[in-house]
């Protein structure tokens, strides 16, 4: 198991046990659901109406369901796999490099490093987009709300981003899971409320005398779109293992 925690030399790991050592405080099971609610209910969420549309509503919902039970299948599948590791291992606090380091030696007899390799660069990739995504969300949102009530006032999408970007990396110094337990209630609070109030215009001023049989069935050539939306739209897989690890009681996490 060399490689794997800071003891055993990789900069990597002893990069992650400094900022462990940074942290004050572990967090609650609720601020645990606080981060990995925020996780999974953010720009990918919103765009499952849109989704929808494409699979029609007599496909769209049990597809979107069959996407969530695998996704919850594979959250609990990874921490188990976590947790086996952790014991056979004497070992706390597994990242995901480090899981399927330990899973190479164990399963393939080699020392694993390709393994990691590969996982750390598709969470560097998956992280890139979905922040990318998220950037140019905020952004064109800010930008319609100002334009809204400052129509004089028109800049160039790209100085939002930038902006955005700067208080964005910001945050990014906010080590401390206990801390940002607070932003992830309030951005918690601020999505459901935007789509209470979605839900409200939208049946408030919905023709229900207008034919909607075109909805039910979607298009067939649509479907991959569809299910790379659903698929995006639970993004907070990426928060398992970190979520646990900076748990008060870790053993809760499967109830989170």
């Amino acid at each position: 198991s060399s490689g794997i925690n800071a003891e055993y030399g990789d900069p990597f790991s002893r990069s992650l046990s400094i900022h462990r050592n940074l942290k004050n405080k572990k967090i609650t099971c609720f601020e645990a659901f606080a981060h990995f609610l925020k996780g999974n209910v953010g720009s990918g969420f919103l765009s499952i109406p849109y989704a929808l549309s494409l699979a029609g509503l007599g496909l769209g919902p049990p597809l979107l369901v069959v996407v969530a039970a695998v996704s919850l299948y594979c959250m609990i599948l990874l921490v188990d796999c976590a947790d086996k590791l952790q014991k056979r291992h004497d070992l706390k606090d597994l990242g995901y490099g480090d899981v399927v380091e330990l899973a190479f030696q164990d399963y393939f007899h080699n020392d694993g490093r390709v393994g990691r390799r590969i996982v750390d660069g598709y969470l560097v990739v998956t992280q890139i987009g979905v922040c990318s995504i998220y950037f140019i969300l905020i952004s064109e949102n800010i930008k319609a709300v100002v334009e809204n009530y400052y129509p004089d006032f028109v800049i160039n999408l790209k100085v939002y981003i930038v902006v955005v970007l700067v208080f964005i990396m910001l945050t990014s110094f906010i080590w401390s899971m206990k801390t940002l337990a607070i932003l992830s209630m309030l951005g918690n609070i601020s999505i459901f409320t935007g789509i209470t109030l979605v839900l409200a215009y939208v049946l408030l001023h919905m023709d229900w005398k207008e034919d909607t049989s075109d909805l039910i069935i979607g298009r067939v050539r649509s479907l991959p779109i569809f299910l790379g939306m659903a698929i995006y739209s639970f993004e907070g897989i990426g928060l398992n293992l970190p979520l646990r690890s900076e748990m008060l009681e870790p053993e809760k996490f499967p109830y989170v």
